[in-house]
């Protein structure tokens, strides 16, 4: 008789580190479904399950540009548990389950879509055992289907469009064997038509499969939104901690959280902000509010002003 099915995503009294510097600190997370949707200072948390650093794609963008980075360490987990599908990530037992799209990555324009997905396949059924032609033929026959791009396989990168690269990321994550897909920020800046192909692609590369998308905000009425919204989880990461975990309809009705960019006197911000009724986490230059009911943006920018601290931005998170 089998046991019971573990969360797709849980971490219990969790530190996440790299470089000798605390990034993710108590975190306390379980889901109950099969959509994690995480979003707010979720890098941490998306690095430490791929192994990527976080400044990986920025680093290769630059290489290409003719201008060398210092790569970072990726982050690792150094106390508590953290687990996909059941299996531990300190460890790297979760690879064997887990199917990765970081998007936007540095390509050759002038490589085939062919070529592309057949070199991916063939690494990640290394990582899992022997590699024969015919399931590397299969596998590349479903991550097109479920692209569904135009051109077939001899179409070259440099022709496809945002949200086509996109998709085709999406489709090749859930190559072989994947249970589990890890999806970094699939739908960031597009909406409407560039949006529904990726989310498309998305739902078909779901079947029969757990996701974790890292959104790069909740609101309404966007395409992350809507995803969001869809999810059996969520997840607003803020500084070190979780300040949101649950359902969208869980959430306080007619609250908000927002990201604060401050560039001077956050500490006296951060402050202000808390003599003022609102709850802040974060920092140091970049704070997470809580906007109860009735409480509007406009408040952290009078706080500022009293306090003479310079916000350069407010980003709604949900």
């Amino acid at each position: 008789m089998s046991g019971p099915v573990p969360p797709l995503f849980s971490a219990r009294a969790a530190r996440v580190a790299t470089e000798g510097r605390v990034v993710l600190d108590a975190l306390e997370i379980e889901t109950r479904g099969g959509l994690f949707v995480v979003s707010g200072d979720a890098g941490p948390l998306v690095a430490v399950l791929c192994g990527v650093p976080e400044n990986a794609a920025e680093a290769a963008e630059r290489a290409r540009q003719g201008e060398l980075v210092a790569i970072s360490e990726a982050p690792r987990v150094v106390s508590g548990a953290v687990a996909v599908a059941g299996r531990d990530v300190a460890s790297g037992a979760h690879h064997a389950v887990l199917g990765v799209a970081l998007f936007d990555l540095p390509t050759e324009h002038d490589r085939t879509v062919g070529d592309h997905v057949e070199g991916t396949i063939r690494v990640a059924l290394a990582r899992r055992g022997a590699v024969s032609r015919s399931e590397v033929a299969r596998e590349t026959s479903e991550v097109l289907t479920r692209a569904a791009l135009g051109g077939g396989p001899k179409r070259r990168l440099g022709t496809l469009a945002l949200p086509e690269k996109r998709a085709l990321e999406v489709a090749t994550a859930a190559a072989a064997g994947a249970e589990v897909l890890l999806l970094d920020r699939p739908l960031a800046g597009l909406e409407g038509a560039a949006a529904a192909f990726v989310l498309g692609a998305i739902e078909r590369a779901r079947e029969g499969r757990g996701a974790i998308v890292r959104a790069l905000a909740l609101t309404p009425g966007t395409a992350e939104g809507d995803l969001a919204r869809r999810a059996t989880d969520c997840a607003v990461l803020a500084g070190t901690g979780v300040v949101f975990s649950g359902t969208l309809a869980e959430h306080a009705q007619g609250s908000r959280v927002v990201s604060v960019v401050v560039r001077t006197a956050p500490s006296e911000l951060a402050h202000g902000l808390v003599e003022a009724g609102l709850t802040v986490s974060g920092g140091p230059h970049r704070l997470t509010v809580v906007l109860g009911e009735s409480r509007r943006p406009s408040e952290i920018l009078r706080v500022a002003a009293a306090v003479r601290a310079s916000v350069v931005e407010i980003i709604p998170l949900m």
